[in-house]
C-alpha cells in the first residue's frame, strides 16, 4: 500500500523520488535516520491530500534481527518543499523591489495608508521615509484630487491607470509619472489592499553645456547626469551658436567661470540663442552683479553662484523644463505621445510644421523662412517619418492633438 503508484513522494528540493528512496523501503533495509518526505496521496474518487511520511527500522525481541518498520504518516496542509520555494520566491521578490528602477507601493484600501513603498518610490516621489505619502505632499496640487479618485476606484476593484506630476518641497515640478493601481484580493481574514506600479514618463531632457574644457566641475557633471541621459558639450559660445538653429529644444547651461570676456559671451548667447533653449548661467563669487542682472533680463531661468548646494542645479533644470514649448504641465493622456515626439523636433522642422498648420504651401513657407521650397519639402518628409504618419492630414492631426494648433497665429 505504501508503494502505491498513486502516492508520489518529493524531496526537500521538490524533485520526485523513486521507490528505493521511499522512507519505508529504506527503513526495511535497516537504514536509520532517513529524512521524512512529502507525499501527494491519491485516494479513491480522485481526491488528493498531502502528507509527510517517515519510517524507522523495527527489530525483533532479541534486537539482532530486522522484523519490519514503523511508518508514520501525518497529513499536512501543504508540502514543505512548496513552503521553501514560496519563501525563496518571497525573498527574490523583495530583492527585486529593493533594486528595481520601477517604483512599487502597497496601501490599505480603506485608509490609503502605505504599508510598503520600494526605495525607487521614495526616490521618485522625493519624500523621506518618515513622511506619510498618503497625504500626497509629493503630488502637484492640481493632480491630487484625481489621484485620490483613481485610487478609490482601485479600492472598489477596478484597475486604474493615470498620470500625475511630482513636485519638490518648493512646489517645482520634478517629473511626470504614470501610475497603474489595482486591487489586491485579500486572503481569509485579511484586510483589503491596493497596489501601485509607477513609471517615469517625463519627456527626455536634453542638456547643452557651454564650458571651457579645462574647467570641468564634478558637481555640475553629477547633477546633469542625474537629470538627463543626453548631454552635448561646447567649449565656447561661438561654437554653440554655429549649430543653435538645428538643436532640439532643451536646457542650455553656460558656465562663465574663467571665460575671457564673460560679458561678451553672455550677450552673444542671450541675443543669439533660439527661444526654445532655456538658459541657466553659472558664475562664482567674483561675478559682477550687473552680469547677473543682464542674464536675468535676457530671459535666463537662473544664475547660479558656485560653489552650489547639491540640489541647486537640479531645481534650475526642472524650472527650465517647465518653460519648454511642450512641457510637463500641458495636455492630457491623449496628448502625451505626440507631445513627446514634437518636443524632439529640430527647430527648423517645427517652424515648417507651424507653417503647414497655418495653411502654408511649400513655396509660401520657404519665403517666410528664407529657404528653398525643396528644403521645405525635405523637412516635411522628415516630419512625417519622425511622427510615423503617411499623409499630410495625419501629420496635422498629430500636431493638433499635441496642442500645436493653439500656438499658430
Amino acid at each position: 500500500c505504501l508503494l502505491d503508484k498513486r502516492w508520489q513522494g518529493y524531496r526537500s528540493d521538490g524533485t520526485r523520488i523513486d521507490a528505493p528512496a521511499h522512507p519505508a523501503v529504506r527503513a526495511l533495509a535497516g537504514e536509520e535516520g532517513a529524512p521524512a518526505l512529502d507525499f501527494l496521496l491519491g485516494q479513491a474518487g480522485g481526491r488528493q491530500t498531502w502528507a509527510t511520511i517517515s519510517a524507522i527500522p523495527l527489530s525483533d525481541t532479541t534486537c539482532e534481527r530486522l522484523a519490519g518498520a514503523i511508518v508514520l504518516i501525518e497529513e499536512i496542509d501543504r508540502p514543505r518543499h512548496a513552503i521553501r520555494c514560496t519563501t525563496i520566491a518571497d525573498a527574490c521578490l523583495r530583492r527585486f523591489a529593493e533594486h528595481s528602477s520601477v517604483a512599487l507601493w502597497i496601501a490599505h484600501a480603506e485608509t490609503g495608508d502605505l504599508e510598503y513603498r520600494s526605495p525607487a518610490t521614495e526616490r521618485l516621489w522625493d519624500i523621506d521615509s518618515n513622511i506619510p505619502a498618503s497625504s500626497l505632499p509629493h503630488i502637484h496640487p492640481d493632480d491630487r484630487q484625481s489621484v485620490t479618485e483613481y485610487r478609490a476606484l482601485a479600492s472598489s476593484g477596478q484597475v486604474q491607470r493615470h498620470d500625475y506630476r511630482i513636485v519638490d518641497m518648493a512646489g517645482v515640478i520634478r517629473c511626470k509619472v504614470r501610475e497603474t493601481c489595482f486591487p489586491i484580493p485579500p486572503g481569509p481574514g485579511e484586510e483589503n489592499w491596493i497596489g501601485g506600479i509607477i513609471e517615469d514618463i517625463s519627456p527626455e531632457i536634453l542638456i547643452y553645456l557651454v564650458q571651457r574644457v579645462e574647467a570641468l566641475d564634478g558637481i555640475i557633471e553629477a547633477q546633469m547626469l542625474r537629470c538627463a541621459s543626453r548631454i552635448k558639450r561646447f567649449s565656447t559660445a561661438s561654437e554653440l551658436l554655429k549649430v543653435a538653429e538645428i538643436l532640439n529644444p532643451g536646457c542650455l547651461i553656460v558656465d562663465l567661470r574663467g571665460t575671457e570676456n564673460a560679458d561678451g559671451a553672455l550677450a552673444q548667447i542671450v541675443e543669439g540663442r533660439p527661444s526654445d533653449l532655456q538658459l541657466i548661467f553659472v558664475g562664482d563669487a567674483a561675478t559682477p552683479p550687473q552680469q547677473v542682472i543682464s542674464a536675468m533680463r535676457g530671459g535666463a531661468i537662473d544664475f547660479l553662484i558656485a560653489p552650489m548646494v547639491s540640489d541647486d542645479l537640479d531645481r534650475a533644470i526642472c524650472r527650465a523644463c517647465e518653460a519648454l514649448p511642450h512641457n510637463l504641465n500641458r495636455g492630457g493622456p491623449d496628448q502625451d505621445d505626440g507631445s513627446d515626439r514634437l518636443l524632439r523636433l529640430p527647430r527648423r522642422e517645427r517652424e515648417v510644421l507651424l507653417g503647414l498648420l497655418n495653411g502654408g504651401t511649400n513655396k509660401s513657407i520657404a519665403r517666410v523662412l528664407g529657404i528653398s521650397p525643396r528644403t521645405v519639402e525635405a523637412h516635411r518628409a522628415h516630419l512625417m517619418e519622425r511622427l510615423n504618419v503617411s499623409t499630410l492630414s495625419a501629420l496635422l492631426q498629430v500636431a493638433h492633438r499635441a496642442g500645436m494648433g493653439s500656438q499658430c497665429g
